[in-house]
């Protein structure tokens, strides 16, 4: 790799010293298919976004949506995988203070292939939107906040930061970013995913206590992670006001694996639902905590073809909602 000179001046006396992503913004990042991969915390400042690309992703939707920009203006698309459990927060900052840019964020976890044409359909939805006009006082940026209540903002004059999003390590997120004025100017995006100090926990935490793994196609629990629900339950006893979700999960890779004793849904509703019970009978009041199915709608390993993948899978997570 070669570096200019001040790039070498800079490794020479900082060691951890690495060039920065170009931040370069072409014009088929304004598709969902084909997002800019942030590689860093900090991308930017790019050139403007320009044109919708070619597929129009937004069009026609309501003024008073929340969730949805009204149509599609100059966008572009951003992917990031979260390195860590966190309360994920960022800023979006613009160049110019005239140009007015809003957001949607997405988690997907499924096949990357799959997610240009799940956002068309509206088959997947974000998890936070921002479009309410710039405010120049804030110099224009937007983005997501802790210790805020509101995740989404329609059009109009609102806030200009919705709230912060409990992410896990390796989730997918994609980020689109739209500005409403044509031949404006670019942006940075400041991508803010500390990792909790020990001990640290917060609202969306997952509990970092291990898997709880089940026999294939079954509801029962391996004894191998019998030692992982005793950890459960010891955090219980141990904050007396924590309230958590148990997240059951399937591993089913293609739309014709079907479990023989249950549906999908059924067996992940079957595995939180066993966990919940093993706690329950342990002592930890019921009114803590909250069993789901979120059958294979979350899978760690999308196109899962080994056993090992198979066995990530097939899984129970455990979710603080509330402390």
């Amino acid at each position: 790799m070669k570096l200019p000179f001040a790039g070498i001046f800079a490794f020479l006396l900082f060691p951890g010293y690495a060039p920065a992503q170009t931040a370069v913004i072409k014009t088929e990042n304004a598709d969902a298919g084909k997002p800019v991969i942030l590689k860093d915390s900090v991308f930017g400042p790019t050139n403007a976004p320009d044109g919708f690309g070619a597929s129009l992703e937004f069009s026609g939707n309501s003024t008073t949506d929340s969730l949805f920009i009204e149509d599609e203006h100059n966008t572009v698309w951003y992917k990031y995988i979260a390195p860590c459990n966190c309360e994920l927060t960022f800023d979006i900052i613009p160049v110019s203070l005239q140009d007015d840019y809003d957001f949607m964020l997405y988690r997907y976890n499924g096949k990357p292939s799959d997610f240009a044409a799940k956002v068309k359909t509206k088959e997947v939805k974000p998890m936070r939107s921002c479009i309410s006009r710039n405010d120049k006082k804030l110099k224009s940026k937007t983005g997501l906040a802790k210790n805020l209540e509101i995740n989404y903002i329609h059009q109009g004059v609102g806030p200009s930061y919705v709230s912060s999003l409990p992410v896990n390590r390796g989730d997918v997120l994609y980020l689109l970013v739209d500005n409403v004025y044509k031949g404006g100017k670019g942006h940075t995006v400041h991508i803010h995913c500390k990792a909790p100090k020990p001990g640290e926990m917060f609202v969306g935490f997952r509990l970092d206590i291990g898997t709880i793994m089940f026999v294939p196609e079954e509801d029962t629990i391996l004894k191998t992670s019998y030692p992982v629900i005793d950890s459960l339950v010891a955090i219980l006893k141990r904050f007396p006001n924590m309230k958590v979700e148990i997240q059951g999960h399937v591993n089913a890779p293609t739309a014709e694996f079907k479990p023989k004793k249950y549906t999908i849904q059924v067996l992940s509703e079957k595995r939180a639902r066993r966990v919940f019970d093993y706690c329950v009978a342990a002592g930890i009041d019921p009114k803590r905590m909250r069993p789901r199915g979120y059958g294979n709608s979350r899978m760690v390993v999308p196109d899962a073809k080994t056993l090992a993948d198979f066995k990530k899978n097939m899984r129970v997570e455990v979710v603080v909602t509330r402390l």
